[in-house]
């Protein structure tokens, strides 16, 4: 076991109640689901989030770039739509962030 693994201390402390697939596995990301029509409550956000004052302010990302890659989510194949709408994640994320903590 390699003690530079995701939470090995953790992983260790539960090791007698874990299954070997549970606790052999790598670290997967937790990330909302992908938006699966143009109703989906996300998009709201996001297109809420990135018309804000508090995505002008954010000194990280475009927001104009961002705005256009939400526009423009449902003309990609699924699989480019995911990686397209994970990356919307972080940049709402970092707008919220930002606003709230002044963190970027």
């Amino acid at each position: 076991m390699d003690e530079r693994q995701e939470k090995h201390v953790l992983r260790e402390a539960t090791k007698d109640v874990l299954i070997p697939q549970v606790y052999n596995r790598q670290k997967h990301p937790f990330t909302t689901p992908p938006s699966r029509d143009k109703k989906d409550p996300m998009l709201a956000f996001y297109h809420d989030t990135f018309a804000s004052q508090a995505a002008k302010e954010q000194p990280i990302y475009d927001i104009k770039m961002a705005q256009m890659a939400l526009h423009n989510l449902f003309q990609c194949p699924d699989d480019k739509r995911i990686a397209i709408e994970a990356g919307l994640q972080r940049v709402a994320s970092a707008v919220i962030m930002h606003d709230k903590f002044q963190m970027c």
